[in-house]
């Protein structure tokens, strides 16, 4: 039988070509439908699981036993995770303990953008450090401002890095370029918004963009669930700094989790193969368009991820 027959008896038969392309499609639209199409066939589960296992979200401790349990019978599955979201740490009940954080970054090394919350960072250098088995691009990490952060658990294939504002402030921003020569795009999710009172953003971005000059192609500040009364004093603050490496955007939190709850991974990453934006998507949408916006901030665009 065809391959589309097995799926669907009225598809009339079909180069096996385009019976992929619709198949895949198909599977990235639904992945409850993409779960069902890999039980079909050997041959449809090879075209499916590159789909199914393109993006991994693990934020409780069950996904991620559950993730574990999935690539300890096929490890090949692993190798396809480009996109990993991890809330790791022992001690909290909706994080994946040390024991199972191992066996995951163990195993998908060939992930391109990471993202994580963790309460220990030194934990992860030997995944991420200079003999790291993983060296995505694009990372992201939900740390807070008082959790040791060096410099040595950023892996030097960078070129994308998110971080939060009082993270950021604190670190050697030149040992760090020094250290991953490709980093390009620096973000920082900035959510105090006292501080743009006191003009302490836009010299923290002036300060930035000249660190290594040259080395920054993109700056952008990611304004976290932004009260309106305050956007204008946000624009303005912006509007100092003369330099068009500098972008400002804003999410809603839609896929952050709201009021005092715990910046989570699960939204991190929304760059799925059904070409939903990220922060970075958004970024680079503005800056392409800024010339026929006089906003200086492009507020609630991430809504709609």
């Amino acid at each position: 039988m065809h391959i589309i027959a097995q799926v669907h008896p009225s598809f009339p038969d079909l180069p096996l070509d385009i019976a992929r392309l619709i198949l895949e499609t198909t599977a990235v639209l639904d992945r409850g439908t993409a779960l069902r199409l890999a039980l079909v066939s050997k041959l449809v589960r090879a075209w499916i699981d590159p789909v199914l296992y393109h993006t991994v979200i693990l934020s409780t401790r069950a996904t991620a036993r559950r993730f574990i349990f999935s690539i300890a019978s096929r490890p090949s599955a692993a190798l396809l995770v480009r996109s990993l979201s991890l809330w790791s740490g022992d001690g909290m009940g909706f994080a994946a303990s040390w024991a199972d954080t191992d066996l995951i970054l163990s195993a998908c090394t060939n992930v391109v953008r990471f993202s994580t919350v963790t309460c220990d960072t030194g934990r992860l250098q030997k995944y991420l450090g200079d003999n790291g088995t993983l060296q995505p691009r694009y990372m992201a990490l939900h740390v807070g401002p008082l959790t040791p952060l060096e410099i040595t658990v950023l892996p030097r294939s960078l070129t994308h890095l998110k971080l939060s504002y009082t993270r950021g402030k604190l670190l050697d921003w030149a040992s760090i370029f020094e250290r991953c020569a490709g980093l390009s795009h620096v973000m920082f999710d900035f959510r105090d918004y006292t501080l743009l009172y006191e003009g302490e953003l836009e010299a923290f971005a002036s300060h930035m963009l000249s660190v290594k000059p040259g080395a920054l192609r993109q700056l952008v500040i990611n304004f976290f669930l932004p009260p309106r009364d305050l956007m204008s004093v946000a624009e303005a603050a912006m509007a100092k700094v003369k330099d068009d490496r500098l972008v400002a955007i804003s999410t809603t939190g839609a896929l952050y989790g709201q009021g005092d709850a715990p910046v989570s991974p699960t939204g991190e990453w929304a760059y799925l193969k059904d070409g939903q934006y990220d922060a970075w998507d958004a970024a680079e949408w503005y800056a392409k368009h800024r010339s026929s916006h006089d906003d200086a901030i492009v507020y609630g665009f991430m809504n709609a991820i």
